[in-house]
């Protein structure tokens, strides 16, 4: 998968539960999910390999019912091929 790809279901993901953070640009990252050989060895079996994992951050600057400014972050976790693990939003 490439980046777009990436933000296209990230999107599509997010119109559906916070439809507000649609049209926010998302940050990508991708993430191993690998542990250290070191731990394997402590543990005393092999190690595996990690899995890799995209998050698509989208990041938007609210204002309170009190006039404070607040940042509001909802991140969307999907699995290397595509699939959306978690939705997650600030509070």
């Amino acid at each position: 998968m490439d980046i777009e790809q990436v933000k296209k279901i990230a999107r599509d993901a997010i119109s559906e539960h916070y439809p507000g953070m649609a049209m926010i640009e998302p940050e990508i990252e991708i993430m191993d999910t690998g542990i250290s050989k070191s731990s394997f060895k402590k543990a005393g079996i092999p190690p595996e390999a990690g899995k890799s994992i995209w998050i698509a951050t989208f990041r938007k600057e609210e204002t309170t019912e009190e006039g404070f400014p607040i940042e509001r972050i909802t991140r969307v976790t999907m699995n290397e091929f595509g699939e959306v693990i978690k939705i997650s939003e600030s509070k």
